[in-house]
């Protein structure tokens, strides 16, 4: 058996397009779907990341407790901006060997160890630099996609370019998923 474990955004949830392909993808390979689906954060989430990503983990550890890790062969997290963070805190605190997606990663992501991932990033984002996120993926042996006039959500505001980097984002996932 093997699960595909979805974390969401704090406003990018499961039905926007980075989200929603992976999750396409990952269930066309076999994959079973989990979904966190945390939320309540406080209205200042996105000044106070510190607390927000406290928060999120805390309701991750409350939604996946139940499940049985033994019973996968394989596992595959895949997390948009604070779910990154969630995403690679849980699997280190869990020693959980699984690939994982981080789709526009924050800061608090590289506060541990990540192993077996890769990474995609817009220029443009107002959450982390590129420096920031270049170093994290570096520290820990990441490939790293930057696309060039994206923002956190790798939109660039071109259609043609959004759609372009969509598909290239798609293909790097069915690849890395194989």
């Amino acid at each position: 058996m093997k699960a595909a474990v979805f974390f969401p955004g704090i406003g990018y949830r499961f039905e926007r397009p980075l989200l929603k392909g992976a999750m396409d993808l990952a269930r066309g390979n076999g994959y079973s779907i989990i979904t966190v689906d945390y939320g309540g954060f406080s209205g200042d989430a996105k000044q106070n990341l510190d607390a927000a990503v406290e928060c999120a983990v805390d309701q991750t550890e409350k939604i996946l407790s139940p499940v049985d890790w033994t019973h996968f062969e394989k596992i595959l997290f895949v997390g948009k901006s604070i779910g990154t963070a969630a995403a690679a805190i849980y699997s280190s605190w869990h020693n959980l060997f699984c690939k994982k997606i981080l789709l526009t990663p924050i800061p608090q992501t590289f506060s541990v160890e990540i192993e077996n991932a890769i990474t995609f990033y817009g220029k443009a984002d107002p959450w982390i630099s590129l420096e920031q996120v270049t170093e994290g993926c570096k520290k820990n042996s990441i490939p790293l996609s930057v696309y060039e006039s994206a923002n956190h959500s790798l939109i660039s505001g071109d259609e043609e370019t959004d759609m372009r980097a969509l598909r290239d984002v798609m293909k790097k996932i069915s690849d890395f998923i194989d």
